[in-house]
């Protein structure tokens, strides 16, 4: 109701008061992004842009960063990043950020990552934001301007140079250190297979084995952690896969 048409959910978080935010499939320019009570009533107070939203995650002071276009119609791409008040209106206060693209200028924005010190991790497919070079992962300061401290080099590549490849998931250990998973096949010129374990100035941690060598995914979807920091993965297996038997 009141202008909200969700067809489907495709990203759910739930506050730390039990409303819920959901980001749905958009259809002839309605709403895509809501709030519910945790009864499921909408919350009418919620009042974002009319735009196309694509990921969200909420900061420790309740206040959204989110990946959208601007265009309410077009679902293609979700290539700019904002962050929107508690109310959804715009947080004028922080630096909207331009993802660029490759392949014809397509960009997928697959995940937002709000690290503990409150700087914020983008994962996809995307060449870089704003004017910096930063091949499917980039850090913004809290303020949404570039975080130069995050030196990823190359970036993320397939084994040939059409080879598609982005960063699906990203999760940040206790130390600091930030797991990126996706369908990848090398960081920085050196091969690391669909998950990798960086340093937070960027840089390889090398003392994470490269997973090729127990199982093949296809590609890592999602990623998480349990309390004694051992990481669960879940992906996608080749067919034809001969190293199942490790599975």
């Amino acid at each position: 109701s009141g202008g909200y048409y969700i067809y489907a959910a495709k990203h759910i978080e739930v506050q730390a008061d039990g409303k819920i935010i959901i980001v749905g499939d958009e259809n002839n320019g309605s709403k895509n992004l809501s709030r519910l009570f945790s009864d499921g009533s909408t919350d009418k107070s919620f009042l974002p842009p009319n735009y196309n939203f694509g990921n969200i995650a909420i900061q420790s002071d309740g206040k959204y960063v989110v990946t959208h276009n601007s265009n309410p119609i077009s679902a293609t791409e979700f290539s700019k990043i904002s962050r929107l008040n508690i109310d959804g209106s715009v947080d004028t206060s922080f630096s909207s950020a331009q993802l660029s693209g490759l392949y014809g200028g397509f960009v997928l924005s697959k995940k937002i990552l709000i690290q503990n010190d409150g700087k914020i991790v983008i994962g996809g497919l995307f060449t870089g934001c704003n004017s910096t070079s930063s091949r499917d992962l980039v850090r913004l300061n809290t303020n949404g301007l570039v975080d130069t401290s995050l030196q990823i080099g190359s970036g993320f590549a397939g084994l040939l140079t059409n080879d598609f490849h982005w960063v699906n998931d990203i999760i940040q250990q206790m130390d600091g250190k930030l797991i990126v998973s996706g369908c990848f096949m090398m960081f920085n010129q050196v091969n690391r297979e669909n998950i990798i374990r960086l340093n937070s100035d960027g840089s390889d941690d090398n003392s994470f084995v490269d997973l090729y060598s127990f199982l093949n995914f296809n590609s890592i979807d999602s990623i998480s952690l349990f309390n004694d920091q051992k990481i669960l993965a879940s992906g996608s297996l080749d067919y034809n896969n001969k190293k199942q038997g490790n599975y």
